[in-house]
């Protein structure tokens, strides 16, 4: 089972996310922040990062959050979600080399749809 850490400072967001991954079968641990993600990513060994752009003090946390997990996980692929398109147009504009990103205002059933697409992408 792939085991996938989803942080994000929103409770509503990351229940939806959480539910809809687990229910698609995924072994999902949320985080509010990225550094209690940061915290548990050697004993845990997640297969994927979910991470919002928009973090605990904004934007620049999110996406400087991307690039530490970047740096020190290059292997490890990355998801970046939010719910403003233009943060999500920073990511791609600043090349931070993320396996694809998510607008929330889509359904997560789309977000698990592409995640299952990246794992049997990895898999092949």
């Amino acid at each position: 089972m792939k085991k996938i850490f989803v942080i994000d400072d929103y409770n509503d967001d990351l229940t939806l996310m959480q539910n809809a991954l687990t229910g698609a079968g995924y072994n999902v641990h949320c985080f509010n922040t990225s550094l209690s993600a940061y915290d548990r990513i050697n004993d845990l060994k997640p297969d994927l990062i979910v991470t919002d752009v928009f973090l605990e003090f904004g934007a620049s946390s999110g996406l400087a959050s991307i690039v530490h997990f970047r740096k020190s996980f290059p292997d490890l692929p990355i998801v970046a979600v939010s719910g403003y398109k233009k943060y999500l147009d920073m990511v791609e504009y600043l090349d931070l080399d993320v396996s694809f990103t998510f607008e929330k205002s889509m359904s997560y059933e789309k977000l698990v749809k592409k995640i299952d697409e990246l794992f049997k992408g990895a898999d092949a």
